[in-house]
């Protein structure tokens, strides 16, 4: 209840976009726990020197307040006059991090040091601007389900010059990205081959003649090579192949008793085994077919129909952000 009101109150003070130019109606301030312990030091010298007339303690406690007056405005400043946009986030499996590429921008001409850019407190990210200066950075996220990922609210703070404040806020920069499933290795079943001509096996066949080997009991009368025993009584047996397409079919239907997840777990591990040997192939899940053919165009058609299988192309996974 609370989480959703405050939700919805920082959607209306801090609305999602894409570029969002950090000032006094974005950015937070609080003492972190050494300014709680300052404030309560500034205090008791403040009460000693009362207390006894100490004009030398007043000096210290008013010295230690303006210190903390001074802190706060370079703490907020340190933040303020950042310009923040959303460049592009990275493709990446279930179960890995996905990296989402932001710019940083002084607007205002002053230096900003050591701020830092969090989805996850242990996945923390810091740079550091000089006056007007641009700079990229990728903060990653661990990816949790497939399909289109948004992570959220993005927390950047800062806590420079003395760590005594915290001065942060929570961006929604309205990135997403495409989350693959996760590769998970298994047998391949007996696949689908494809009726077009391809590489030549070596089976017997009766398409394309071969050669002849000797004759063993049990080969054909047809196969003998009757000519050849005519001129030089050596019995031989005449050898064929046959054409078939080496490109697989990679389909649902092969991975049966698996749940959904499962397969498309199976048929991204294919595919990138396929694409890894160089092999051709194809993919088959309900609804959607991709012919055979290969390379990173083809292995990136197919991982998108498997990432989107079952999800609407306007739904988006949360994050974990604010």
């Amino acid at each position: 209840m609370i989480k959703a009101y405050f939700g919805r109150w920082l959607d209306q003070r801090i609305p999602p976009s894409s570029s969002i130019f950090l000032n006094q109606k974005r950015i937070f301030i609080l003492p972190t726990r050494t300014g709680y312990f300052f404030i309560l030091i500034g205090l008791a010298v403040f009460f000693a020197a009362v207390n006894y007339e100490n004009s030398m303690s007043f000096m210290v406690a008013f010295f230690l307040a303006s210190l903390f007056l001074v802190c706060i405005l370079h703490t907020y400043a340190n933040l303020a006059g950042l310009e923040v946009t959303a460049l592009y986030a990275s493709k990446a499996h279930v179960g890995d991090d996905v990296g989402f590429t932001l710019q940083l921008q002084d607007v205002v001409g002053k230096p900003h040091e050591s701020i830092r850019l969090f989805w996850q407190p242990y996945q923390v990210s810091t740079v550091s601007l000089n006056p007007h200066e641009k700079q990229s950075i990728t903060v990653f996220l661990l990816a949790s389900q497939r399909g289109y990922f948004r992570p959220g609210r993005l927390c950047i703070e800062t806590y420079y010059p003395l760590g005594l404040l915290r001065a942060w806020t929570w961006l929604d920069l309205e990135s997403q990205a495409l989350i693959y499933p996760k590769p998970i290795a298994c047998p391949l079943p007996a696949c689908h081959i494809a009726s077009s001509e391809g590489d030549t096996l070596a089976k017997e066949g009766v398409e394309d003649f071969t050669g002849l080997r000797s004759y063993q009991p049990g080969d054909g009368l047809r196969h003998i090579a009757w000519k050849h025993f005519w001129k030089s009584e050596d019995l031989l047996t005449k050898q064929f192949s046959a054409y078939t397409d080496m490109r697989l079919w990679l389909d649902w239907e092969q991975f049966t008793g698996a749940s959904t997840e499962e397969r498309l777990s199976f048929l991204c591990y294919w595919c990138l085994q396929c694409e890894q040997h160089h092999q051709d192939y194809g993919l088959r899940i309900p609804n959607v077919t991709l012919e055979p053919a290969r390379g990173p165009q083809h292995l990136t058609r197919c991982l998108t129909a498997l990432a989107l299988f079952g999800v609407s192309q306007s739904s988006t996974i949360p994050g974990r952000g604010k």
